[in-house]
């Protein structure tokens, strides 16, 4: 059956209408056509029949309702297969890891190894293990003593610790009512005496200067309770001294012997505002 009929045209006056008509059918029948553009109307109404013939240029499939190829298909198929061996692989090796992970326990001997439940009281030797860890008792690490309970609950000094029978330098200490026994005071050598000298504590409370000149003695800073002795030799003799800011019994500074090798010891004593001084002379 012919899609499109048209009316033979004559030359009498009614052939506009016949011409008219045929339009009307040429349009019809395009509207009922496939548009290779994709102008609309173009979807189909009813089964689109190939009579036989074949759909070529398929583009890959994108949504669920679109064609596909026989080429496509088969590579889809080919990928499954290949996911299926991967996946079959995949459980085959699962498997033979259980297999050997089975035997590598039942081949284990227990008793060969450290027990969660011992709490490494099963070590062989555990002085070993300590040095190896680096906790070896009296080494790395203090061993326990009765005499730490007590430490425990003590303050901590700031400073070293005074030990009851090392031989320490101590300094800034208070003693409080202390008893000291058989001690030493240090006795430093501070030199010639030239013509000036300034006496400095720091350098011990016991210092000895031999006179070289007559010199005068800069007196430390007065600071209660300090006291110190100065034993003065007096070297080829003939040398004067004098001190700076000391208070001498009945307001008389003592006249250093001018003896050639003979000693002075003059002691001093402070009590934050003068030095209070006296002397023993002429020791031979």
């Amino acid at each position: 059956m012919a899609k499109l009929t048209l009316s033979t045209i004559g030359s009498r006056y009614g052939s506009i209408d016949a011409l008219n008509a045929n339009f009307d059918a040429i349009e019809a029948a395009l509207e009922n056509t496939v548009s290779l553009d994709g102008t609309a109307p173009n979807g189909m109404e009813v089964d689109f029949d190939m009579n036989s013939h074949k759909v070529i240029n398929l583009a890959d499939p994108v949504n669920n309702g679109d064609a596909v190829t026989k080429g496509w298909l088969l590579e889809q198929e080919g990928n499954a297969a290949v996911s299926a061996d991967a996946a079959a692989l995949s459980a085959s090796l699962a498997e033979q890891s259980a297999v050997d992970a089975a035997a590598a326990v039942a081949s284990v001997n227990p008793s060969a190894y450290a027990q969660k439940s011992a709490n490494l009281s099963d070590l062989q030797s555990v002085a070993t293990a300590r040095t190896n860890l680096g906790l070896a008792i009296g080494v790395n690490v203090q061993g326990w003593d009765a005499d730490l309970d007590i430490w425990a609950t003590k303050t901590a000094p700031s400073g070293t610790v005074v030990g009851t029978s090392d031989n320490q330098t101590l300094s800034s200490k208070t003693l409080t009512n202390p008893t000291v026994n058989n001690y030493v005071e240090g006795v430093v050598a501070i030199g010639n005496s030239s013509t000036s000298k300034t006496l400095d504590l720091t350098n011990g409370t016991v210092q000895t200067v031999t006179l070289t000149g007559n010199c005068t003695f800069t007196m430390p800073t007065a600071t209660a309770g300090k006291s110190f002795i100065l034993i003065v030799s007096t070297g080829a003799g003939s040398f004067t001294g004098t001190f700076t800011g000391v208070k001498w019994p009945v307001a008389t500074a003592p006249t250093l012997t001018t003896t050639a090798s003979r000693w002075d010891i003059l002691t001093f004593f402070s009590d934050g505002t003068n030095w209070y001084g006296t002397s023993a002379q002429a020791f031979a």
